[in-house]
């Protein structure tokens, strides 16, 4: 008898008296398998392993092919997504530039869409001076000039009426623009005094003006060429648009002075970059010193937008109707509430 012993023996039930089992065979020890006969492969062998491997590999490739289309998927959505929104903005730049007269948007926000600034044109010498009201309504997306008459009577210190003309000479631009806000029912957020030599100036820096002179001005001394010839697109430097802008033939009216100092702002706003920066830069370059109410790059934004508006043929110039004593004329009521939206409140007569 073998003195060995299974080490196992004691977990195998041997109450039944059958012998153990003896010790299993490989496979390929099997007795019953034939002479010659091929052994199966074994699991474990390097072809298997080969097999496993080409199929992760080409799994692994499918899983990249299929992550490569969806990235360029992603990216082909996101590059026609920046298109689209490269056109819409630019449609929507467009549209609201070009001057079109249809309907307004139904939201309309009053007083809010509008941005109105007060320009003062001051002689180097006397006491002359012109006026316009620039005013942009973004809901009608349209410009319009107001020609304010020096002779427009507006309230003055402590109470007492005086004129606008003397108001722009004796009180500055502040008070001058809080009289007109009281009398046209507010609105106007700004003021930008222009005196001559900075109108010659702006002149030259867009480039020169064209205008249709309604009159002959004379040159500078006796003798002197003419500095502005009657007649249509005639083409100023910043000298001959100054003395256009000034200039009041005898027997004149002061209004046809005021119609000149708006032909050339208009002029110049259709010369005016439309781009606010580069605006901005043609402001800075005037080398002014800036009105608290108007910053330099707050003017230029308001003239790249008012450029726009000229250029698209959404600008117009019209005149306030005044009295000969000062106050608003007839019609002058509506046209105040028509372009600034405002209630005009002058002392006793608003105007009819």
């Amino acid at each position: 008898m073998n003195d060995r012993t299974d080490p196992y023996a004691h977990d195998v039930p041997t109450s039944t008296g059958q012998p153990l089992p003896g010790p299993r065979t490989a496979p390929d020890a099997a007795p019953d398998a034939a002479p010659g006969a091929a052994s199966p492969p074994d699991a474990g062998g390097t072809d298997d392993v080969g097999d496993v491997i080409d199929w992760l590999k080409f799994s692994a490739s499918r899983s990249e092919r299929r992550g490569e289309r969806r990235r360029r998927g992603r990216h082909r959505l996101i590059a026609a997504a920046a298109v689209l929104a490269v056109a819409l903005g630019g449609g929507i730049t467009w549209y609201a530039l070009s001057g079109d007269d249809g309907p307004a948007p139904a939201t309309s926000h009053g007083t809010g869409q509008r941005d109105a600034i007060v320009v003062h044109l001051r002689p180097t010498r006397g006491t002359d001076s012109s006026t316009v009201l620039l005013v942009d309504d973004g809901t009608t997306r349209r410009a319009t000039a107001v020609l304010l008459p020096e002779n427009l009577a507006v309230a003055g210190d402590g109470g007492t009426r005086t004129t606008l003309g003397r108001s722009v000479v004796q009180a500055g631009t502040g008070a001058t623009r809080d009289a007109l806000n009281t009398l046209l029912g507010g609105g106007i957020t700004g003021s930008w005094r222009l005196d001559t030599p900075y109108l010659e100036n702006l002149v030259e820096l867009v480039g020169g003006i064209t205008v249709d002179a309604d009159a002959t001005v004379p040159g500078e001394g006796p003798g002197d060429p003419a500095a502005v010839v009657r007649g249509p697109g005639r083409s100023l430097d910043g000298r001959a648009a100054v003395a256009y802008a000034t200039y009041r033939a005898a027997g004149e009216d002061e209004d046809r002075r005021l119609a000149r100092f708006g032909q050339v702002l208009h002029a110049v706003l259709c010369k005016v970059p439309e781009d606010p920066g580069a605006a901005t830069g043609t402001v800075e370059a005037l080398a002014q010193i800036p009105d608290p109410s108007l910053p330099e790059e707050r003017l230029g934004a308001a003239l790249a937008h008012l450029a726009a508006r000229a250029r698209h043929g959404a600008y117009a110039t019209v005149a306030l109707p005044v009295r000969a004593d000062g106050g608003l004329g007839a019609g002058a009521a509506g046209r105040v509430h028509e372009v600034l939206g405002g209630t005009v409140h002058e002392g006793g007569d608003t105007g009819r």
